[in-house]
């Protein structure tokens, strides 16, 4: 019985168990109650397991489960709320992906049709984190509730195009105007053509067949070590994952992205091996610093639009613009027309 639980150290992580179980196995009515009304008094405190040494999560996480296991989802969707806050003030970034995972499987259970633009967009802002930190089974999990039952995704649709001395972007129901730097262009091009590759030269103007060669930007043993490594590093994150310790998954997450991006100045899509001396090196770094400052411009306008852009596009030796989901932009430029003038 819960009433005779000791109350120590280890009497939170007990719970944290219990509704953990309890939310995988879709208990809810009165044990879900008996549990919830344990757990309010330390809503403002996190779950530390001190024998495992494994940061597990806010309380508040627990009782929106217990919410919503006893259908009470407005209750829950406090409790979510408060968890994120409470994940984003420490930094926790495992955490709060997922907590939005959480909240999104809340609110696919209550099931109201003006709820599925938050719950989409939850999905894929945890479905992000689970990538770049490479816990599959996650990605999975998070691929499934976006698209049951094999559902396509809702296709977007969006503006960028060049009017005048501006560039003009709409997203999601807001517009900006946008000053004319190079990386605009480098943009409107990849947009215009998504998951396809553009190479670089076709994007600075140079001819393909301008290219030299000195040699591997990276050899074959250093290439060797960076990929045991990774492997390595899948390892420890799947580890991290699996026993809720927070600070290794970062860590761990954090030296493989170091190294992807090592990897990826030495490669370009496709595996495609960058030489040194290249012209379409020194264009690869040039298109990259260009896009960035655009989407960094970008992003101070339409916020959404910028992180969007920052999860879509890829820059390298080829560069591409792959969205999530499918995504139709107006790229034309703006022309206005006018009558001819007797003297034409």
């Amino acid at each position: 019985m819960l009433a005779d639980l000791p109350v120590d150290k280890e009497w939170l992580p007990n719970l944290a168990a219990v509704s953990a179980g309890l939310w995988e196995q879709g208990i809810g009515g009165p044990a879900a109650r008996l549990l919830y009304d344990a757990l309010a008094p330390w809503a403002g405190l996190f779950f530390v397991d001190g024998i495992g040494a494994a940061f597990i999560g806010s309380v508040e996480l627990a009782l929106g489960q217990l919410a919503t296991l006893r259908e009470e989802y407005d209750v829950a969707v406090g409790h979510f709320d408060r968890a994120l806050e409470a994940d984003a003030a420490i930094g926790a970034t495992l955490a709060a992906a997922n907590t939005q995972r959480i909240k999104a499987a809340m609110l696919t259970r209550r099931g109201r049709p003006e709820d599925e633009r938050a719950r989409r967009s939850l999905l894929e802002e945890s479905r992000r984190f689970y990538r770049r930190a490479g816990i599959a089974e996650r990605v999975a999990e998070v691929d499934a509730l976006l698209g049951p039952g094999g559902e396509p995704p809702t296709e977007a649709t969006g503006v960028f195009r060049r009017s005048g001395a501006f560039w003009i972007a709409t997203w999601r129901g807001r517009e900006a105007t946008l000053p004319a730097v190079k990386g605009m262009a480098d943009l409107a091009v990849l947009l215009a053509r998504p998951d396809r590759e553009t190479h670089v030269l076709d994007l600075v103007g140079a001819p393909a067949t301008a290219r030299g060669d000195l040699g591997a930007v990276i050899d074959a043993p250093a290439r060797a070590a960076y990929r045991a490594r990774l492997a390595e590093l899948d390892e420890r994150l799947a580890e991290a994952e699996a026993t809720g310790d927070v600070n290794s998954s970062e860590k761990a997450a954090s030296e493989r992205e170091f190294l992807l991006a090592e990897l990826g100045a030495a490669y370009g899509l496709g595996g495609r091996e960058r030489r040194t001396g290249d012209p379409a090196e020194r264009a690869r770094t040039t298109v990259t610093s260009r896009v960035r400052d655009a989407i960094t411009r970008i992003d101070c306008a339409l916020p959404e639009l910028g992180r969007h852009l920052r999860a879509s596009v890829r820059t390298g030796i080829y560069c591409v613009y792959a969205p999530e989901t499918p995504t139709v932009w107006e790229t034309r430029p703006h022309v206005v027309r006018r009558d001819p003038t007797p003297e034409e």
